[in-house]
């Protein structure tokens, strides 16, 4: 599997508040995907401040401060697929 160049983006700071207090900067591109509670997979130009996004170890995040960064950068995209099985012990 191997990223493809995309054009180059702008760059968006998105700051989100854990649940400790601590602070998590991210830089992303428009359209790069966030989790948000409620909403489902959101892009980063439409999350809004107050919004709670998925974080890394089960816990929601809040997202405090979103700004540009009025850089633009090239990025690279990577298509990832895979299989999953559901297992279960329900029987009928």
């Amino acid at each position: 599997m191997e990223p493809y160049a995309n054009s180059d983006k702008a760059i968006i700071r998105v700051e989100l508040l854990a649940p400790d207090g601590s602070l998590e900067v991210i830089e992303a591109t428009a359209n790069h995907p966030f989790y948000v509670e409620g909403q489902g997979w959101t892009r980063v130009d439409e999350l809004d401040v107050g919004d709670f996004v998925s974080g890394s170890i089960d816990e929601l995040l809040r997202v405090v401060a979103l700004e540009s960064t009025n850089r633009v950068e090239a990025v690279f995209d990577k298509t990832i697929s895979f299989d999953f099985l559901v297992e279960s012990d329900f029987s009928p």
